[in-house]
């Protein structure tokens, strides 16, 4: 099972959406008129499973999406709705900003669209703004800063399609601001009346980071917080994951497993082979031995996991009426 099928067989069922934000814009089609809104959500994930992500980012530099986009498309006469395709995932919220304007935006050179924090289907709430290419170009230029200082679960990070301020998470560095509408990146100094430490121009960090003392300084720094970091993701995931055995165990000591203790064993046992390996290496020899069983009887008595065919229609409870528009994925 590869990470993304792992994430939408296994976690994503317990995964809460937290609405963030809603991109909406109006289209016209046969004589007919709809709204069609893309909302951006931030995954919230169970303790054990943020800190599967925390350790998958810290080993291989991709944990589990943190954000998703999902698309409706609204009919305003009837006022039906429907998903014209699955949703999209994302490493966090910021990286969705970037989906939703692609999608928003499509082959057109510009679109004029609603933006704002989401608080229901096109409500009115959001503000009118106009997204053009060069205005996606330089969002994703931002984005490709932001990667500098390392994957999403190791930072504090937040912004829309005006500016990104980006920082390694609970650190005491400030802010880097990356202006979108200016096309800068600045680091505040500790002093207001010293000016910033760095300002500079969006599209030159490569060079600033050769010639830059300030910027260079603030990068290092950066670059040994986030290796703390990554440090203790993996040691708490494999402390997490001695304490899910344990307890695991105790709950099933005693009793045969099968039926849903069998599935119960089954998510825990690929959550830790997803994370650690076949071998669960980095687990105490007591732990292994455990989670080895387990894993050895379910193999045993394989059933496989069947899910739906990405991108059919399968749980969609509004497919969209004959004659509407579908829009390409």
């Amino acid at each position: 099972m590869d990470k993304e099928g792992f994430f939408e067989a296994i976690v994503e069922p317990s995964v809460e959406r937290l609405a963030q934000f809603g991109v909406a814009h109006d289209v016209s089609f046969d004589g007919r008129a709809f709204v069609v809104s893309h909302k951006i959500s931030r995954n919230v994930m169970t303790e054990f499973d943020a800190a599967l992500s925390k350790y998958l980012a810290a080993v291989t530099g991709v944990g589990m999406p943190g954000a998703m986009v999902e698309t409706r498309i609204k009919d305003v006469e009837t006022g039906r709705a429907w998903a014209p395709y699955p949703a999209r995932h994302a490493a966090s919220v910021t990286e969705a900003l970037s989906i939703a304007a692609k999608l928003a935006l499509g082959s057109d050179e510009e679109i004029r669209v609603r933006f704002g924090p989401w608080h229901g289907e096109d409500q009115g709430h959001m503000q009118g703004r106009t997204i053009n290419q060069h205005a996606l170009a330089t969002l994703d230029e931002a984005l490709w800063i932001t990667r500098q200082f390392g994957a999403p679960e190791f930072l504090d990070m937040s912004g829309d399609y005006d500016r990104i301020m980006v920082r390694p998470a609970g650190s005491s560095l400030e802010m880097m601001i990356l202006d979108l509408y200016r096309g800068a990146m600045s680091i505040p100094s500790k002093s207001d009346a010293q000016g910033p430490a760095y300002q500079g121009p969006l599209y030159s960090f490569n060079k600033a980071m050769q010639e830059a003392p300030n910027l260079i300084s603030h990068m290092a720094q950066v670059t040994h917080v986030v290796a703390t970091k990554k440090e203790d993701a993996i040691r708490d995931f494999r402390r997490l994951a001695e304490e899910r055995i344990e307890s695991f165990s105790e709950a099933v000591a005693g009793r045969v497993l099968d039926g849903y203790l069998m599935e119960s064993a089954k998510t825990l046992v690929v959550r830790l082979q997803t994370g650690l390996g076949d071998s669960l290496l980095g687990l105490s020899e007591e732990a292994q031995v455990r989670a080895l069983d387990w894993a050895m009887h379910l193999r045993q008595h394989a059933v496989p996991h069947i899910a739906a065919p990405k991108g059919s229609d399968e749980g969609n409870q509004n497919p969209p009426p004959k004659g509407t528009p579908r829009l390409v994925s």
